[in-house]
C-alpha cells in the first residue's frame, strides 16, 4: 500500500502483475500487442461520474477509447452537435490490461506516471481500483453518438492581433459562467473560457447585481485575467490599478441557464515592471451556460 512503510510485504495481485509484464521488454512502454489488452476492453467507454463531480448542468461527460494496440484515447463533447468524439488535443495513455491486472502509463507534466491495480468488468460496467484506492468507473457505449442534445456555449476574443474562440471539444462546456448564491444578485459571478489556444479568460466579478457594465482592473473588485497554460507552468496577465477594461453583461436568464455579454480588457503580467509583456483582449463576446459551484455533503 502507498505511503505504508510499517510492512515489506506484497499482496498477491502485486506479485502477478509484476510476473504478468516482466516479459514485457519495451523500456519505452509503448503501443502493445492485442493479447497485453483485455480483447473485452477494447471499445469505447464513458465515464460514470462520482458524487462529487456531479455538476449542473448535468453534462460533464468525458470518457476513453481503449485500443488493440493499449492506446488509451480521451474522449469528450463535441458541443455544436453533442457526439462523444475523440479529443486530439489531449494526452493519449497506455495501458496493458489482464487478468484483472492493470499497468497504466499517463503523462503528468512535466513526466510520465505510472499507474497500477486492478480492473472488473461485470455486464457493460468497467471499473479500475488503482493501488492507492482510487477508483473510476466507466459504462459501454460508443464513439460519434449523439449523448446530449447541442450544447450552446460560444465565445470569441482577439488578443492582441490573433482571433481565438473556445474549444469546442471539451468534457465540460469549455465556456461557462458560474454563479454563486441564485437570483439576479448572486453575489459573486465568473466567466471561464478555455481557449483554443491553450490559453484560458476569466473574469471575476464579486459584488454582481444582474444586467450591466462592470469596469475590471483600476479601484474597483472586478478582475480580468488572461492565463497560458504551459506542460508544467501558468504565466499569468492580469488587470491591475493601470491596465483595466469592461464587461457588460446582457442577458443573464436562469430559465434558461444562459448568459451573454461582451468584454475588452488589457492585461499585464504581475511580476513584471509595467507596459511591458501586456496583452491586449478586444471584441470579446459570449453566450455560456449558467452553472453552479459543486458542494460538499454535509454530515
Amino acid at each position: 500500500m502507498r505511503g505504508n512503510k510499517r510492512k515489506i510485504q506484497y499482496p498477491v495481485s502485486l506479485v502477478l502483475l509484476v510476473l504478468f509484464f516482466s516479459s514485457c521488454q519495451e523500456d519505452d512502454f509503448g503501443p502493445t500487442s492485442a493479447l497485453q489488452v483485455d480483447h473485452r476492453l477494447i471499445r469505447a467507454w464513458m465515464k460514470i461520474p462520482s458524487e462529487f463531480e456531479i455538476t449542473h448542468p448535468p453534462y460533464a461527460i468525458e470518457g476513453i477509447e481503449i485500443t488493440p494496440s493499449g492506446v488509451v484515447l480521451r474522449l469528450a463533447v463535441e458541443t455544436a452537435t453533442g457526439k462523444f468524439v475523440e479529443d486530439d488535443d489531449q494526452y493519449s495513455d497506455t495501458l496493458r490490461a489482464q487478468n484483472n491486472l492493470f499497468i497504466r502509463k499517463r503523462f503528468c507534466p512535466p513526466s510520465i506516471c505510472i499507474d497500477s491495480g486492478t480492473y472488473h468488468l461485470q455486464n457493460d460496467t468497467l471499473q479500475f481500483i488503482y493501488s492507492d484506492g482510487y477508483e473510476e468507473k466507466y459504462k459501454r457505449t460508443r464513439k460519434n453518438i449523439v449523448v446530449t442534445p447541442p450544447i450552446q456555449s460560444e465565445l470569441s476574443a482577439t488578443i492582441n492581433t490573433s482571433h481565438v474562440t473556445n474549444d469546442k471539444i471539451h468534457s465540460l462546456p469549455s465556456a461557462y459562467v458560474i454563479s454563486f448564491g441564485s437570483g439576479k444578485d448572486t453575489s459573486r459571478l465568473q466567466l471561464h473560457a478555455l481557449l483554443d489556444n491553450n490559453y484560458l479568460i476569466d473574469i471575476e466579478i464579486p459584488q454582481f447585481h444582474g444586467t450591466q457594465s462592470y469596469p475590471l482592473g483600476g479601484s474597483s473588485q472586478n478582475s480580468g485575467a488572461l492565463i497560458y497554460i504551459g506542460d508544467d507552468y501558468l504565466i499569468s496577465y492580469e488587470t491591475d490599478s493601470l491596465h483595466i477594461g469592461t464587461a457588460s453583461i446582457s442577458t443573464f436568464d436562469l430559465s434558461t441557464m444562459m448568459c451573454s455579454g461582451t468584454f475588452e480588457f488589457d492585461a499585464a503580467r504581475p511580476d513584471i515592471p509595467p507596459k511591458i509583456f501586456v496583452k491586449s483582449i478586444r471584441n470579446g463576446e459570449f453566450n455560456v451556460p449558467i452553472r453552479f459551484p459543486i458542494r460538499a455533503k454535509t454530515q
